[in-house]
């Protein structure tokens, strides 16, 4: 999971990079790696940082959050209708999913 966040982190970083470059947009510098929000918002609390999943697993700051699951007769999965998926999902990955198909379209890699 943890390796698949910093690839996601990355990726995000490269949209970001190419709709900065595509429109000048100035709200593209407030977004930054992950890696660098974590160690500015919650740096004090982080006890391992050498990687971004240890940074998320040793962060005192989410120790009391729990991944939202539901059992079924298959084992568990997350909850489909718990806000990080309606919300985190649909209003923040997806988003970027379109803006990458857009810049695409527009000859963008």
């Amino acid at each position: 999971a943890g390796e698949v966040l910093a690839v996601l982190d990355e990726e995000l970083q490269g949209i970001k990079n190419a709709y900065y470059e595509a429109t000048g947009a100035e709200g593209c510098k407030h977004v930054i790696p992950l890696k660098d929000r974590l160690l500015d918002q919650y740096g004090d609390q982080i006890e391992d940082r050498s990687t971004l999943a240890k940074m998320v697993g040793t962060n005192k700051a989410y120790a009391m959050a729990r991944t939202p699951l539901i059992r079924t007769k298959l084992g568990v999965m997350p909850n489909p209708t718990h806000r990080v998926v309606t919300d985190d999902i649909g209003w923040g990955l997806c988003a970027l999913v379109s803006v990458a198909e857009r810049l695409e379209a527009a000859g963008i890699s």
